[in-house]
């Protein structure tokens, strides 16, 4: 074999070795390594409690009528609302829905008061009758707060309404209407009256609705 052709054979396996032996040499070095990296969140975690019922993920009949309910009466109740999270919640939404009244009974019921922690001794019913009395007869009905501003019967596709409730005037998040880790407690107050106008052909009927409430961490229309 030619001499010259051994020679580069032997040069190119010497540089290839040797540049892999580069990679081998290093200066000092420590390592270590930061574990268990963990993100946790918080909870916001509303409960209920009424007259009846103790602290729980919702009530049951917090406003029913007594037996005989006869018009010019009227039921009042207040239902408790807490938050046992760790995050506070800034305001609280309500939704009056799922309203059943084949007879139109929820329209000659009244919602005469409406407070809350914030003013337990003010009724501000006033804003709502402003705000949803579609019939123009300065009173504040069942179907109305229900259905908002259509006054109700069975052709209507319900639009339910949303109030919210904050814990001060200012709306501010350094007074949160329910504190974390059950802090506070925050009550909502309602009348409900069988209005004296209402004519013979509500005897023996019914009607039935559900109150949702919401607790968020700030308050904006959800």
């Amino acid at each position: 074999m030619n001499k010259k052709i051994i020679f580069a054979s032997i040069f190119v396996i010497g540089m290839l070795a040797l540049a892999m032996g580069i990679g081998t040499y290093s200066y000092f070095s420590s390592t270590q390594t930061s574990i268990g990296n963990t993100f946790t969140t918080g909870t916001l975690t509303l409960q209920l409690a009424d007259n009846d019922e103790g602290w729980g993920n919702g009530t049951t009949a917090t406003w029913a009528s007594p037996s005989n309910w006869a018009p010019g009466q009227n039921v009042t109740s207040t239902i408790r609302l807490i938050n046992t999270g760790s995050i506070p919640a800034e305001a609280v939404y309500a939704w009056w829905n799922n309203l059943v009244d084949p007879y139109g009974l929820s329209n000659v019921i009244e919602v005469t008061w409406l407070s809350d922690s914030t003013w337990m001794d003010h009724n501000s019913i006033g804003a709502f009758v402003t705000a949803f009395d579609s019939n123009n007869d300065s009173k504040l009905s069942l179907a109305e707060l229900v259905y908002g501003r259509s006054y109700w019967n069975s052709t209507y596709t319900p639009a339910p309404f949303q109030a919210r409730f904050y814990a001060d005037e200012d709306e501010s998040y350094e007074h949160p209407v329910l504190t974390a880790n059950g802090g506070n407690i925050f009550d909502i107050k309602m009348t409900y009256q069988f209005m004296e106008t209402a004519g013979n052909e509500y005897q023996g009927k019914s009607a039935s609705f559900d109150l949702t409430f919401a607790a968020w961490q700030h308050h904006y229309v959800p």
